[in-house]
């Protein structure tokens, strides 16, 4: 496959600044320096904190959407020629390309240059993260099936964003660029509001625990927030919290679904 491509404290720098430690201005180069072996990558984050779990821990292959052979765009029941302005995570026991990330490096590239309501390098770095904790969720054995697998992923974005900060790899406005991008999302019923999506990173961020981004499958109702409630400011600046980033809290494991084990799964987004 061709190439896709301490404690710190940060300051505010700004919405539009191209922020990731190097800064970066290309689709490649985030997927490159998020995505694999650098230090404080999303890739070395979660492979470092299953060791230190004691759990197993695989790491998702990366694809962008027009990357696969030939004809080949059937993906886990989505067709990648098709597809715009998005990326999604294919599950296990969901074909040949199970457990892998697929992304559309044209919307990366637009995020980082200014579009949907951000712009900046964690623009599209947050939403790999995002789509990694889908990952994460699953080697957890963590599912729904619904919106909150999204309010799962969106927490432990913030989880890792944190990890970011306090090791050097995320700076200035990069919390910002990807809060931004969530607060604006439509409500769809499959991944529900975009303000509560953007709490659920600040959760994540805030409390530093996996086991605590799993009180979302104890919600009810994804719930609708006012965007005129809280200031688009607010969205920018990373909350303030004392907990030193160094291994999150552990969830406990999900018993396996013996039932599924060999189901084909769907896509999630």
């Amino acid at each position: 496959m061709p190439a896709l491509l301490v404690l710190v404290s940060a300051l505010w720098v700004g919405p539009s600044a191209h922020a990731i430690n190097p800064a970066q201005t290309t689709a490649d180069g985030v997927v490159q320096i998020l995505g694999y072996d650098a230090p404080v990558s999303i890739h070395s984050f979660w492979r470092e904190t299953f060791s230190q779990w004691g759990r197993s821990y695989t790491k998702p292959r990366l694809f962008w959407y027009n990357q696969l052979p030939g004809d080949d765009h059937d993906v886990c029941g989505l067709n990648t020629a098709n597809r715009r302005d998005n990326a999604f995570y294919c599950p296990f026991n969901s074909g040949p390309y199970s457990h892998s990330i697929f992304m559309d490096k044209t919307y990366f590239q637009k995020l980082i240059n200014g579009y949907a309501n951000t712009s900046g390098d964690y623009a599209p770095g947050g939403l790999l993260a995002h789509e990694w904790g889908h990952a994460v969720a699953a080697m957890l054995g963590y599912s729904s099936g619904n919106w909150k697998d999204e309010y799962f992923a969106d927490c432990l974005t913030g989880v890792y964003t944190r990890r970011g900060y306090d090791g050097g790899r995320l700076v200035g406005s990069d919390y910002g660029e990807f809060n931004r991008w969530l607060w604006y999302q439509p409500y769809s019923g499959s991944h529900g509001y975009g303000p509560k999506r953007s709490q659920w990173y600040e959760y994540g961020y805030k409390t530093f625990s996996v086991n605590d981004c799993t009180r979302v499958y104890n919600t009810t109702a994804p719930r609708v927030i006012a965007r005129a409630t809280i200031s688009s400011g607010s969205l920018d600046t990373p909350p303030a919290t004392g907990i030193s980033a160094n291994v999150p809290q552990e969830p406990a494991m999900k018993a396996p679904d013996t039932a599924r084990d060999n189901e084909v799964e769907g896509p999630v987004i």
